[in-house]
């Protein structure tokens, strides 16, 4: 073809002619964004970092010739496909790396990828189709103008692959080959496919990855579109087993070579000992070569292995090759395990005293490289062993890994450090080949050690500022980086993988590392964000934030709860966080809620910023994000990773958001009824049609929805009928439901899709057996108007339905029997009802309000959320029941938090335990309760959630408790005659238990400053506990005619004490001791349970009373009040 380098150039309104063929006006695919611009929004992943080095000069010259004869190949029969298979070592990966250069040679490299097992980004699923994206974009012109259009439409988002792979790969290729029709097309290099990371975290992404693969060999519109991939035989995709689809070629190993491949092996041999200019001449001599190119069985990785080692022993080559021929380091069948663990042995310095201590450290700085999430610097290996830097330590790694040059590489433009072959990596964590057990690495030893040690980074490294930002006036992108402070690589790798190595540990073992968490969050959190978003990578907070709380709930309830409130507050301030450092603290820190953790900790710190007076929010608002529709939502589902929405609107359309970036995406597979009177099946990867339109309604469809395997569609009409339709076989409905006398309006299968629920406009519930379409019970009766919406729980015994009478009812699915309900308290009609994940809430859609209820009480758990303006049509839950979103015709989607509990209490129990004293926190916002049983927990006022506790440490019943004047700390006073000091927030006792009462501690109350405790006792005894002498009794006060005391408290100047008994009133001088006055209370006849004894705030006055007589007096005179 003419012109073979045209897609280097740039062409705007032009043609271009390829001689001999036709003319093809490009006059539309003008340049829009710069490849920069462009690279901003794929964020392709870099992979110059690592390019492995391609097959030697003159060898494997038969493989690439049939990789020419299939890339020539054209005919239709011929596979697009080409799966390259070996056993590891055997040079797949320099196979791809040779074929990356020759393709480009010539011109038709559209794109490669090279996987690579341990590196977050290179073994990410979603990294592949948006890198080989950008390579597209920079083959032609034609395919970089698809690309723009696609990424201008709202809503791309990286992690959905099918999406990426329809929208960055397959159509523009199609519209490259429609409009150029060229004699040469692009190949898709992709390398070891088989080290994608396919972890319980990214099985999901992994299998997308796998389905998107699967398409390239079965869309007509790619088939002159080769791929070429190289893989072992591991979860591959199916079309790769199928000759007819997929050209298959393996490299061969072990003891039956091919004469190609023996040659191969001796032109190796011979180069590399030819580099070796201190040998003797033709050293070692060919029936040497012809010996080790046996031993090495085909695999490449243990011929370059053993010269690699050889040259490092140019001083003794004789006699290490005569080891090597003898067998002593193994031989390739073997795996090459004998090797690595003379190459590990040889790190060690000869005759050196600590030889114990260079195996530990040989095994850290190996257990690092592999367990990290990215390659890292020779220079970060320190910090996160977590030692302590020293020029001797830094020399010891830097000998290790100079040493380790046969096993390991460096790449000398970024210094990073990467394992040369997987095979070594898994040689060091199978206990099986490594059998010299010091160089044993477990892996989750080692993500473990670099968990905690970027927890210590961090809290050691963050500070204010940490980029030293010039000024609060430009965005992150508009500033020069030469002016910003450069952070530390491992400093930037804690902040970005801590997470991951935490979720990977077993925390309730770990106490040490909750306490760490904990440390970061309260004095770390902001300093951390920033480096978040100068790395364009704060998207990570909602989706591991989230995961962690869930993994702290049970070990430390109030740091989940404040885990999952920063994943919120992050959602929320997303844009002005990503875009702008200074306005973490000037934009968003002074908008934080009220009484969040996060205004509590670090408003305080900033004195010079923004100070909200009103307008803040003052307590948890369940309203999380708002996204604006342009009409009224009719109906809105979430996708079951729960991090999509999907709606459809008045304005025909069906649309699906992204959570986090709250924007339009595309959607999958989707179903949608319509007032056409028919149904029709969109895939919206392509926005066309699957299957329909579905005929046979001869009404409005009112409801659509697919049963659990997607094969079967029910539908509901106006015409009062239910209609079953296969979507794969035909276009004819296969069963018609007839039992309603009046408007279908909605319908549902059940989990199994062995049972249809319907609802109906006359007022009636009906369940229907899926395959004989017969009704299993008669319709259920109870609601006295319309049937709106219908729902099955997730086990499928239930049925919930909302009513046009207000009402929402739970049935038994198999009897019909009324289970819960009418559940009432709905002021409008209720248009949408729906399951939580395990069963055990509903919530419904009622006018502008929608509420949530338990299912078992039948009760509200929540006030009302109604923040919607208009009629809200639907609502749903999130997948793991936290989320609940909405509908409306006010044109919005919203998202609350439905684990915010806004319903009133009267009483308060504790785990089900008997309340024996509380007290509020001085702001109002905790309320600390001592139980009967000896516990004490914290309540927060505000959201009703648990902050600490349920305390343990008093063995008998809690009788008094106390905020300290700054409500960090309680104090309670126990019949056990103990008194105990606890952390507020970690529930940790600040000292031993304090004794010095011979019976029950009635009473105890925190000085004014919060130096100084008292309490009272039934002993008769009132004693002072001085904070500054470790809690030291410091005064004993004797005085009251009876030992029963009831009430302690210090004046508000904190030089006197006030002590109640049930005969008496007295005022103290705390330093002399000194009764300054006592009131005599006449009425002493009644008993201490009946009494009441209370303190004005200001000390001046005390309330008493008993049966239904009270009395407020004088705390000097005695003088009666109010009686």
């Amino acid at each position: 073809m003419a012109f073979a380098n045209s897609m280097h150039n740039t062409l705007n309104n032009s043609t271009v002619n390829d001689v001999g063929r036709d003319q093809y006006n490009i006059n539309n695919y003008a340049p829009g964004y710069s490849l920069a611009d462009l690279e901003r929004k794929l964020k392709p992943v870099y992979q110059d970092a690592y390019f492995p080095p391609p097959c030697m000069e003159g060898t494997r010259d038969y493989i690439f010739s049939q990789i020419d004869e299939w890339l020539n190949d054209h005919r239709p029969q011929t596979p697009n496909i080409m799966w390259i298979d070996g056993a590891p070592g055997a040079g797949k990966t320099a196979i791809a790396s040779s074929m990356v250069s020759k393709l480009a040679q010539r011109g038709i490299l559209g794109g490669y990828f090279f996987f690579r097992k341990g590196d977050a980004g290179l073994s990410d699923p979603t990294a592949l189709w948006k890198t080989v994206a950008f390579d597209l974009a920079k083959f032609h012109i034609i395919i970089k103008a698809e690309i723009e259009k696609f990424l201008d439409k709202p809503g791309y988002r990286q992690d959905d692959l099918e999406l990426a792979f329809h929208g960055l790969i397959e159509e523009p290729l199609v519209q490259f080959e429609n409009t150029m029709e060229m004699l040469y097309h692009p190949v898709i290099l992709i390398d070891a496919l088989d080290e994608s990371d396919f972890s319980e975290i990214q099985a999901a992404k992994h299998k997308q990855l796998i389905l998107t693969l699967n398409k390239w060999s079965e869309k007509r519109a790619l088939k002159k579109i080769k791929l070429i991939v190289t893989s072992r035989n591991i979860r591959l995709p199916p079309n790769f087993h199928n000759c007819q689809l997929c050209y298959y070629v393996v490299l061969d190993t072990g003891n039956h070579l091919s004469p190609n491949t023996n040659t191969d092996l001796e032109k190796y041999f011979y180069t590399r000992f030819n580099e070796m200019t201190w040998t003797p001449i033709n050293w070692p001599g060919a029936h040497i070569v012809r010996d080790l190119v046996k031993m090495a069985s085909g695999l490449f990785i243990w011929a370059q292995s053993i010269m690699d080692y050889l040259q490092m022993h140019d001083n003794n080559y004789e006699v290490v090759l005569e080891q090597i021929l003898l067998g002593k380091l193994s031989q390739g069948s073997r795996s090459l395990d004998s090797l690595y663990i003379q190459v590990l042995l040889e790190v060690i310095p000869e005759k050196s005293a600590h030889y114990m201590a260079w195996k530990l450290l040989i095994k850290d700085i190996l257990g690092i490289i592999i367990a990290a999430k990215v390659p890292v610097e020779q220079s970060d290996l320190i910090y996160l062993m977590g030692e302590d830097e020293s020029e001797m330590l830094k020399a010891k790694v830097a000998h290790a890994i100079l040493k380790l040059s046969p096993v390991l590489s460096v790449r000398p433009e970024t210094q990073k450090i990467i394992l040369k072959h997987l095979s070594f990596s898994e040689f060091l964590m199978n206990s099986e080949k490594c059998i010299d057990v010091d160089f044993f690495i477990d892996s989750i030893k080692y993500t473990q050690i670099i968990g905690i040690n970027s927890l210590n980074v961090m809290l050691k490294s963050l500070k204010f500022n940490m980029y030293n930002f010039p000024s609060s006036y430009e965005r992150n992108d508009d500033v020069k980086q030469q002016l910003l402070s450069k952070v530390h690589n491992y400093i930037a790798y804690s902040c970005i993988y801590w997470v991951e190595h935490v979720l990977d540990m077993d925390l309730e073992r770990d106490n040490m590392v909750v306490e760490s968490v904990k440390l970061f969050l309260y004095k770390k959190l902001l300093y951390w964000l920033e480096v978040l978003s100068m790395q364009k990578v704060l998207n990570i907070v909602p989706i591991f934030f989230r995961k962690l709380a869930d993994k702290m709930k049970n070990i430390d309830y109030t740091l989940a709860v404040d885990l999952e409130d920063t994943a919120i507050f992050v959602m929320k301030y997303f844009t002005p966080i990503s875009e702008s450092i200074p306005h973490i603290y000037l934009s968003v820190l002074p908008f934080a809620p009220k009484y969040s953790y996060i205004r509590r900790e670090y408003l305080h710190l900033y004195t010079n910023i923004l100070q909200v007076q009103t307008g803040l929010e003052e307590k948890e608002n369940p309203l999380l994000i708002t996204m604006k529709e342009q009409s009224r939502i009719l109906s809105v589902a979430i996708s079951p990773n729960g991090n999509q929405l999907i709606t459809g609107s008045c304005d025909n359309t069906i649309k699906i958001w992204d959570v986090q970036m709250q924007q339009v995406v595309a959607s999958p597979l989707q179903v949608s009824g319509s007032g056409d009177m028919t149904v029709q099946i969109w895939n919206t990867d392509t926005g066309k049609i699957f299957t329909g339109p579905l005929r046979g309604h001869t009404n409005w469809v009112r409801s659509v929805a697919f049963s659990s395997n997607g094969k079967l569609v029910v539908s509901g009409s106006d015409d009062k009928t239910i209609k079953i339709w296969n979507i794969y076989i035909d276009q004819q409905a296969i069963n018609s439901l007839e039992g309603h006398t009046d408007y279908v309006t909605s319908v549902t299968f059940s989990p199994n899709g062995k049972y249809i629920a319907s609802g109906s406009e006359d007022k009636t519930i009906i369940i229907w057996e899926t395959r004989t379409s017969l009704i299993v019970n008669y319709p259920l009766k109870g609601h006295t108007d319309s049937v709106t919406s219908v729902e099955f729980s997730p086990n499928g015994k239930l049925v919930v339905s909302g009513s046009d009478d207000k009402s929402i009812r739970i049935w038994n699915a198999e009897t019909g029997q009324l289970i819960t309900g009418p559940l009432q308290g709905s002021t409008d009609w209720v248009k949408s009802v729906a399951f939580s994940p395990n069963g055990s809430l509903v919530v419904s859609a009622s006018g502008s309000n929608i509420d949530i209820w338990n299912v078992e009480t039948g009760k509200l758990i929540t006030n009302s959320f109604s923040d919607h303006t208009r009629r809200v049509t639907s609502v749903a839950f999130s997948p793991d029941g936290k989320w609940v979103v909405s509908g409306s015709y006010d044109e919005t989607i919203r998202i609350w938090n439905a684990q915010i509990d806004q319903t009133a209490t009267s009483t308060l129990e504790i785990f089900g335990l008997s309340i024996s004293s509380a007290t509020f926190s001085p702001d109002g916002m905790h309320l600390a309760c001592g139980s009967h049983h000896g516990t004490i927990v914290v309540w927060n006022t505000v959201t009703g959630k648990v902050v600490t506790g349920p305390l343990t440490g008093h063995y008998k019943s809690v009788i008094s408790i106390d905020f300290s004047p700054d409500g960090t700390n309680i104090v309670s006073g126990s019949e056990d005659n103990s008194i105990r000091i606890w952390n507020v927030m970690t529930g940790h006792q600040l000292t031993n238990p304090l004794y010095g009462h011979y019976s029950e501690v009635i009473s105890v109350a925190y000085s004014p400053d919060g130096c100084m405790i008292a309490s009272g006792s039934f002993d008769g005894n009132i004693q002072i506990w001085d904070k500054k002498r470790d809690y030291k009794i410091i005064n004993t006060f004797q005085g009251h005619t009876t030992t029963e005391l009831k009430l302690v408290a210090f004046t508000p100047d904190g030089n006197q004490i006030l002590s109640g008994s049930l005969v008496d009133v007295i005022l103290w001088n705390i330093k002399t001791g000194d009764i300054i006055s006592r009131v005599e209370i006449k009425y002493a006849f009644f008993n201490s349970y009946s009494h009441t004894l209370a303190f004005s705030p200001n000390r001046r006055y005390f309330i008493h009373g008993f049966n239904k007589n009270l009395f407020i007096s004088d705390v000097y005179s005695g003088e009666k009040l109010v009686v």
